[in-house]
């Protein structure tokens, strides 16, 4: 004859389940979140690789004045814009999946933007003209930003403070930036602390002014 199991072995059993599940949902999803992260830079790394093509081919020209990052898309190196049509796999290249998109039908914006210093001489004063910029001529290009991660649809981080950077990583604490090199890291919001609490511009003594 099987034996059953008593209400207090049947509770124990309960408890037992109940401890590992608290101990292994924290894991899954720091897990979860470190695949969201990582996915986030696969994609700037492959915007960058889609940069070098450009530039290859416009003779090491940067794409400046108000070509963001869709000027990919609208010359032919990513997927294109379909008119008439709901486009999310389009906007998702340009889309951090650590974002849940507002939408319910999916992604309809950007959260990549291309910052502002580059693609505007921010030394000739406003209204600032477009410039377009020899990357061979870029003086330290690991340390110049090319793209970054913004809100949806909140345009670039100007030169005044950092509060339309989105740090949506590492328990919303990191953020994922391509540089001028190609090279794509995080960076912590204190790590810009010392840039955004100044009265000096940002673009004078480090970003894309180019001395």
């Amino acid at each position: 004859m099987r034996r059953k199991f008593t209400l207090i072995e049947l509770l124990v059993v309960i408890a037992i389940i109940g401890i590992l599940a608290s101990m292994l949902l924290p894991a899954l999803g720091r897990a979860r979140e470190k695949a969201l992260k990582t996915s986030c830079m696969t994609k700037l790394k492959n915007i960058g690789a889609f940069y070098i093509m450009y530039t290859e081919d416009y003779e090491d020209t940067f794409p400046g004045g108000s070509s963001g990052v869709g000027l990919l898309a609208t010359a032919g190196y990513m997927s294109q814009y379909k008119p008439g049509v709901y486009n999310s796999s389009f906007y998702r290249q340009f889309w951090c999946d650590q974002e849940p998109p507002s939408d319910p039908k999916g992604v309809g914006t950007f959260n990549y933007a291309t910052m502002h210093y580059l693609r505007y001489d921010r030394a000739a004063g406003s209204p600032f003209p477009a410039i377009y910029r020899k990357v061979s001529a870029v003086s330290q290009a690991s340390k110049r930003l090319v793209l970054c991660e913004v809100a949806p649809s909140y345009g670039t981080p100007t030169d005044y403070n950092g509060s339309k950077i989105s740090y949506r990583h590492d328990r919303n604490t990191t953020s994922n930036y391509l540089w001028l090199d190609w090279h794509v890291d995080f960076k912590a919001r204190q790590d810009w602390a010392g840039y955004f609490a100044t009265d000096v511009k940002i673009y004078q003594r480090a970003w894309y002014y180019l001395h």
